[in-house]
């Protein structure tokens, strides 16, 4: 079992899990509930397991607030492919910005790349929480 934590100051730790681990999380993972209302629907979880089955270079990344982002990993750049939200109280741009400061400190030559989120909402998102020197 593999696993790196990078715990960078003022960067909120992420842990980068190998294939075995990210399998067993996304089978352990369950759509959250808050309030009477689906936070994250069960596409993401279908777009997961699809995902890994059919693609052996998805692994994980996981954040202080158990989201899973499965990525997978292209020359120059590393490709987000869904995020499997853990807790709904804390802002969902706010943790995409996170992903994209800890991934620079950690990968520098490399590009985060959120284009490949297939849920509209997320995507949108994702392009809110870049800065526009990143565009």
């Amino acid at each position: 079992m593999v696993l790196l934590v990078d715990t960078t100051p003022r960067i909120p730790p992420h842990l980068i899990l190998g294939r075995h681990e990210t399998g067993n999380m996304i089978q352990k993972w369950r759509p959250l509930i808050f309030d009477g209302h689906i936070i994250t629907n069960s596409e993401h979880y279908t777009r997961s397991r699809v995902l890994f089955a059919s693609r052996q270079d998805i692994r994980g990344v996981a954040n202080e607030h158990m989201d899973m982002f499965l990525v997978a990993c292209a020359p120059n750049s590393t490709m987000l492919m869904v995020t499997l939200w853990g807790r709904a109280d804390v802002a969902k741009e706010e943790r995409y910005r996170h992903l994209q400061t800890w991934h620079t400190t950690r990968f520098p030559q490399r590009r985060l790349n959120g284009a490949y989120l297939k849920d509209e909402e997320e995507r949108s998102l994702w392009w809110a929480s870049k800065s526009r020197d990143d565009w």
